[in-house]
């Protein structure tokens, strides 16, 4: 019962377009050593049921503006 932890040092520059890469590849690494204990989805944008949905405002939404 319970979860294994494991830490994995960070070594590599991570700043720049190839820092993306090497995280995914960081935590691809740990998640294949415990697949079972990795959450692999989220209903993230899903209002739980008996909650009430969050106000939004256009900026939140995302809405468009003319030009």
């Amino acid at each position: 019962a319970g979860y294994a932890i494991h830490f994995s040092a960070l070594t590599d520059d991570i700043s720049g377009e190839d820092g993306v890469r090497i995280i995914n590849a960081a935590i691809e690494r740990l998640v294949r050593l415990e697949p079972g204990q990795y959450l692999w989805s989220y209903n993230r944008y899903k209002v739980p049921a008996g909650a009430s949905a969050p106000a939004t405002t256009n900026a939140v939404r995302g809405t468009r503006g003319a030009g």
